[in-house]
Order: C-alpha cells, then sequence, then structure tokens
C-alpha cells in the first residue's frame, strides 16, 4: 500500500501482511491509513472535500493511494484483468488512484500498472509503428506477426503484432513496469469491481450511532413502546404531553384564543404582499413530536469496560446481534 498526499499522510508506504494491526497514539493517523483504502474503493467524486489533502505535503493538489493485490487466482491471472499482472513482482495487480485538484474542482481517476517491454517499438504508446521502412531497418518480419500480409500499419495492426511478438518472444524480453495510459479496465467502476471489496467499520463515541441511529432500530422502538406504556400513569409524561400541545397552540390557528400574535402578523402579511395574486390565505402551522419520539431521538448506548466509548463498542457493530435493526 502506498499513500500520498492524504489527510495527515505526506508520504507512506506499508508492507501489508494476512493480519495487520495499526498501532500509535491518538491523533497520529491510523484512522487515516484505513479513511484511505475507503477512498480508493469508493469509485464516487462527489465524496471528495478540500480536507482530504494534506496540508504540509509539497504535492498539494494531487492525492496518490495505490493498492498492490497478490495470491490471485488462476480465475484472476487470465480473467479479463489479465494484462495488468506483473509478473516481475510476483504475480500482482497494482492499482493506483489518483485525485486532483484542478481549477477548482476535485476529480479521480484510476490507472493499472502494466509490464511494458524495454524495447521502444515494443511499447504500447510506441508512435512510428506506422513505417514500413522502419521495420525494414530493424530487421523485424512486421507481417509475421499479424494475420494479413503488407498493406498500411495502423494502430490496430501494431496492437496485433505486438501482442504476439511478446507471447512468443517472452522469454527474451526484459519488461518494465509503467502506468497504463488508460482509465484502469476503461471505466473506473467496472475494474474496481473486479477487486477485493473493502468494509471500513469506523470508531465511534457511543454504539448508540448503530444500535440506535435511525428511529427505527430494535433499541429506539423498545423505549418508545416502553414510554407510551408509561405516559398513563406516569404524570411527569403527561404533563410533557399537555406542553407539547400547549406549545403548538402558540403557533397554530386555533380557536382558544392563545396563539401568538406575531404569527398571526407574518400572515397578514404575506395576504397584503400577494393581494394581487387573488384571495389567498397563508397559514402557518407546525408539529411537535410524540413524547415517545421526542425523548428517543437522541437516545445513547454506551459500554463501559473500564472506559466509556473503547473499542468493546466497534466489536458490538460487528456483532450479529446487530443484525435486528
Amino acid at each position: 500500500m502506498y499513500i500520498e498526499n492524504f489527510r495527515s499522510i505526506d508520504k507512506l508506504r506499508i508492507a501489508c501482511s494476512d493480519f495487520n494491526i495499526l498501532v500509535g497514539k491518538n491523533s497520529v493517523g491510523k484512522s487515516n491509513v484505513l479513511l484511505a483504502i475507503d477512498l480508493f474503493f469508493n469509485t464516487s467524486d462527489k465524496i471528495l472535500t478540500e480536507d482530504m489533502f494534506c496540508s504540509f505535503s509539497e504535492n498539494k493538489d494531487v492525492i496518490i493511494i495505490e493498492l498492490t493485490f497478490d495470491n490471485l487466482t488462476e480465475a484472476e491471472r487470465n480473467g479479463r484483468l489479465k494484462k495488468y499482472v506483473c509478473t516481475s513482482l510476483g504475480r500482482v495487480i497494482k492499482v493506483r488512484k489518483i485525485v486532483v485538484r484542478l481549477g477548482g474542482k476535485l476529480k479521480s481517476r484510476y490507472q493499472g500498472w502494466v509490464e511494458e517491454p524495454s524495447v521502444e517499438w515494443l511499447k504500447s504508446d510506441f508512435k512510428g509503428y506506422g513505417k514500413i521502412s522502419y521495420w525494414e531497418e530493424q530487421g523485424i518480419d512486421f507481417f509475421k506477426y499479424t494475420k494479413e500480409v503488407g498493406g498500411r500499419i495502423n494502430s490496430e495492426r501494431f496492437e496485433e503484432f505486438r501482442k504476439n511478438y511478446i507471447e512468443k518472444h517472452f522469454e527474451e524480453l526484459e519488461f518494465e513496469l509503467a502506468l497504463s495510459e488508460t482509465e484502469f479496465e476503461g471505466i473506473k467502476a467496472v475494474g474496481v469491481d473486479m477487486l477485493p471489496q473493502f468494509k471500513l467499520v469506523p470508531a465511534i463515541g457511543d454504539v448508540s450511532e448503530v444500535v440506535a441511529g435511525t428511529s427505527k432500530s430494535l433499541l429506539a422502538r423498545i423505549v418508545r413502546d416502553i414510554i407510551k406504556t408509561a405516559t398513563k400513569d406516569t404524570e411527569v409524561l403527561r404533563a410533557a404531553e399537555k406542553g407539547l400541545k400547549d406549545a403548538a397552540a402558540l403557533i397554530n390557528r386555533d380557536e382558544d384564543g392563545r396563539r401568538m400574535k406575531q404569527v398571526e402578523a407574518v400572515e397578514n402579511w404575506f395576504r397584503e404582499e400577494f393581494s394581487e395574486w387573488g384571495k389567498l390565505d397563508f397559514k402557518i402551522s407546525t408539529s411537535f413530536p410524540e413524547v415517545d419520539a421526542l425523548l428517543t431521538q437522541n437516545l445513547q448506548l454506551l459500554v463501559h469496560d473500564g472506559t466509556w466509548g473503547t473499542s468493546q463498542q466497534r466489536a458490538m457493530v460487528c456483532n450479529d446481534s446487530l443484525s435486528l435493526r
């Protein structure tokens, strides 16, 4: 893994194994390593923000996140990503994501590393292939490696020649790594979908962000049911319920006369302002949530194993019991 100019990371290269542990003091950048991997696998440019760039890096306008994938299966080595398999590195696929800040906009692209022959006339970006005289000077029978003999040499025929020549002389050739000229597998979302997937479970202040993060969570429903049942017999809950209704009456149009005059004045202003549109009426109204919904709006569930908000909470995030959400 290689990361450059991302958040607190200037340049960082990590040799990963099957099991990796990041150890360090608070705020030294451990989470930023994980966030960089998460950014690599997220192909949307909508998530890109200015604060992703490292403030003290020399390379201020470009973020580089590069991952190397090893232990490839036979299907992966010989499948659609075959051209990106780097034999010289031990049969791995090496992909780079680049985020560029240009003209106030942030854009990303993916490029794969490929092995290019060292000789100039076998490189994919070689431009002198069209002259037959060139191949004669090199002593190379160009059409020996193409289906059709003779005629004009275009880019398609040159690519056919390259492929067949490299396959036949693979053992004799020397190769060097180069970034592909085109987007990784054409469309970045297509290419990245072929790679292993990554799921980031972020550090959280309290497990309620997962357990009670929405009004439909299991914990929120349980506590709401408790409050609903207790409201009839609990004076403070009954008083709260009545208080919410009384507060709403200060805004809503009602017959009991408790409405604030300032609200009526605003409605009158709208009627006068838009009187030319015809006979229009305007009504300002509000509604408060029920007591049970109000009290569970910021529901928290904390785990204590000596301190509040520890790794035990992250373990609960991954626990199968949370699938009840």
